[in-house]
């Protein structure tokens, strides 16, 4: 049998954070995570005992930071991701490029067949 998908979660709200954690664990997956920084992201990414399939990513961060280095980074790696966010503006931007972009809020149910979808994309 093989292992559950690793999934790297960036998010800075701590209530949206735990529902994302303990939903994606629910249905199998296993989290590293949840960052709420880009450098704690970044770091998570440059472990080198990490193990990361796909990450989900809200896109404004406190202080201003965006998780837009994060996805480039993980687009580098060639590892898939997805933008979790509560403002649109990602979208009109074309900055999400070929990503998927999921509107907060979001029910369960999208957001799992959104990271199945994703882990599955060729």
């Amino acid at each position: 049998m093989s292992a559950p998908a690793a999934l790297l979660v960036v998010e800075d709200e701590y209530l949206v954070a735990a529902f994302l954690d303990r939903a994606l664990r629910l249905h199998g997956y296993t989290v590293t995570g949840p960052c709420h920084t880009v450098a704690e992201a970044m770091q998570a990414i440059a472990e080198p005992a990490a193990r990361i399939d796909g990450a989900v990513l809200d896109v404004a961060l406190r202080g201003g930071e965006t998780s837009l280095p994060v996805a480039q980074e993980l687009h580098q790696r060639g590892i898939p991701f997805l933008f979790l966010t509560g403002d649109d503006r990602i979208v009109r931007s074309g900055q999400a490029g070929a990503a998927a972009v999921l509107i907060k809020p979001v029910s369960l149910p999208r957001l799992i067949e959104a990271v199945g979808a994703m882990l599955s994309a060729p």
